[in-house]
Protein backbone atom coordinates (compact mmCIF):
# COMPACT_ATOMS: atom_id res chain seq x y z
CA UNK A 1 0.00 0.00 0.00
CA UNK A 2 1.05 3.63 -0.24
CA UNK A 3 1.21 3.77 3.57
CA UNK A 4 3.70 0.90 3.57
CA UNK A 5 5.84 2.69 0.97
CA UNK A 6 5.59 6.06 2.72
CA UNK A 7 6.50 4.70 6.13
CA UNK A 8 9.33 2.45 4.93
CA UNK A 9 12.90 3.38 5.69
CA UNK A 10 16.29 3.00 4.11
CA UNK A 11 19.61 4.74 4.63
CA UNK A 12 20.08 8.08 2.93
CA UNK A 13 23.38 9.78 2.31
CA UNK A 14 23.51 13.11 4.10
CA UNK A 15 24.69 15.66 1.52
CA UNK A 16 27.63 17.96 2.07
CA UNK A 17 26.45 21.52 2.67
CA UNK A 18 28.67 22.73 -0.19
CA UNK A 19 26.77 20.42 -2.58
CA UNK A 20 23.36 21.94 -1.83
CA UNK A 21 22.00 24.64 -4.17
CA UNK A 22 21.80 28.23 -2.95
CA UNK A 23 18.14 28.72 -2.02
CA UNK A 24 18.37 32.21 -0.57
CA UNK A 25 15.40 34.43 -1.36
CA UNK A 26 15.56 38.11 -2.26
CA UNK A 27 12.61 39.44 -0.27
CA UNK A 28 10.81 42.59 -1.40
CA UNK A 29 12.21 45.63 0.39
CA UNK A 30 9.80 48.31 -0.79
CA UNK A 31 7.33 49.42 -3.46
CA UNK A 32 7.63 47.85 -6.91
CA UNK A 33 4.95 49.75 -8.84
CA UNK A 34 3.97 53.38 -9.39
CA UNK A 35 0.29 54.32 -9.80
CA UNK A 36 -0.85 56.93 -12.34
CA UNK A 37 -0.97 59.58 -9.60
CA UNK A 38 2.69 58.90 -8.71
CA UNK A 39 1.99 56.91 -5.56
CA UNK A 40 4.47 54.08 -5.04
CA UNK A 41 2.85 50.81 -3.95
CA UNK A 42 3.71 47.13 -3.50
CA UNK A 43 2.06 44.84 -6.03
CA UNK A 44 2.33 41.23 -4.81
CA UNK A 45 1.27 39.79 -8.18
CA UNK A 46 3.77 41.72 -10.32
CA UNK A 47 5.59 38.72 -11.79
CA UNK A 48 9.15 38.37 -13.02
CA UNK A 49 8.81 38.18 -16.84
CA UNK A 50 11.26 35.26 -17.13
CA UNK A 51 10.37 33.00 -14.18
CA UNK A 52 6.79 34.24 -13.61
CA UNK A 53 7.61 34.23 -9.88
CA UNK A 54 5.94 36.78 -7.62
CA UNK A 55 7.84 38.95 -5.13
CA UNK A 56 7.92 37.69 -1.55
CA UNK A 57 7.34 40.11 1.29
CA UNK A 58 8.07 39.17 4.88
CA UNK A 59 4.74 39.32 6.76
CA UNK A 60 4.37 42.51 8.76
CA UNK A 61 6.77 44.58 6.65
CA UNK A 62 5.42 48.17 6.70
CA UNK A 63 4.20 49.25 3.26
CA UNK A 64 4.18 45.72 1.85
CA UNK A 65 0.85 44.60 3.31
CA UNK A 66 -1.29 42.52 0.95
CA UNK A 67 -3.92 39.76 0.81
CA UNK A 68 -3.36 36.10 0.11
CA UNK A 69 -6.00 33.42 -0.23
CA UNK A 70 -7.92 31.18 -2.57
CA UNK A 71 -10.06 33.78 -4.33
CA UNK A 72 -8.74 34.86 -7.75
CA UNK A 73 -6.57 37.97 -7.63
CA UNK A 74 -6.13 40.74 -10.17
CA UNK A 75 -2.88 40.47 -12.11
CA UNK A 76 -0.32 42.81 -10.58
CA UNK A 77 -2.19 44.46 -7.73
CA UNK A 78 -3.44 41.28 -6.07
CA UNK A 79 -6.88 42.78 -5.43
CA UNK A 80 -9.75 40.29 -5.49
CA UNK A 81 -11.11 39.99 -9.03
CA UNK A 82 -14.23 38.37 -10.47
CA UNK A 83 -13.39 39.44 -14.04
CA UNK A 84 -13.49 36.44 -16.44
CA UNK A 85 -10.71 37.81 -18.66
CA UNK A 86 -8.42 38.26 -15.64
CA UNK A 87 -9.25 34.74 -14.46
CA UNK A 88 -8.37 33.33 -17.88
CA UNK A 89 -5.09 35.29 -17.87
CA UNK A 90 -4.17 34.13 -14.36
CA UNK A 91 -4.94 30.47 -15.16
CA UNK A 92 -2.78 30.67 -18.29
CA UNK A 93 0.00 32.40 -16.32
CA UNK A 94 -0.01 29.66 -13.68
CA UNK A 95 0.07 27.01 -16.44
CA UNK A 96 3.01 28.78 -18.12
CA UNK A 97 4.85 28.79 -14.79
CA UNK A 98 4.34 25.01 -14.46
CA UNK A 99 5.30 24.47 -18.10
CA UNK A 100 8.59 26.28 -17.40
CA UNK A 101 9.71 23.75 -14.79
CA UNK A 102 12.61 21.68 -16.11
CA UNK A 103 11.78 18.11 -15.13
CA UNK A 104 14.33 15.50 -16.20
CA UNK A 105 13.15 12.32 -17.88
CA UNK A 106 12.50 9.46 -15.48
CA UNK A 107 14.83 6.48 -15.65
CA UNK A 108 12.86 3.26 -15.20
CA UNK A 109 14.64 0.75 -12.97
CA UNK A 110 13.52 -2.64 -14.28
CA UNK A 111 16.30 -5.20 -13.79
CA UNK A 112 14.02 -8.24 -13.91
CA UNK A 113 11.27 -7.41 -16.43
CA UNK A 114 8.67 -6.32 -13.87
CA UNK A 115 5.05 -6.15 -15.02
CA UNK A 116 3.88 -3.65 -12.39
CA UNK A 117 4.77 0.02 -12.10
CA UNK A 118 4.30 1.92 -8.85
CA UNK A 119 4.16 5.66 -9.47
CA UNK A 120 3.91 8.18 -6.65
CA UNK A 121 3.73 11.94 -6.51
CA UNK A 122 2.74 14.69 -4.15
Amino acid sequence: SDGYLANGSEPWRIPELDELPDLRVQFAQGPNHTLEDGTEVFWPYLRDPHTLARPWAIPGTPGLEHRIGGIEKQDGSGNISYDPANHDFMVRTRQAKIDGIDVPDVEVDDPHGARTLVLGWG
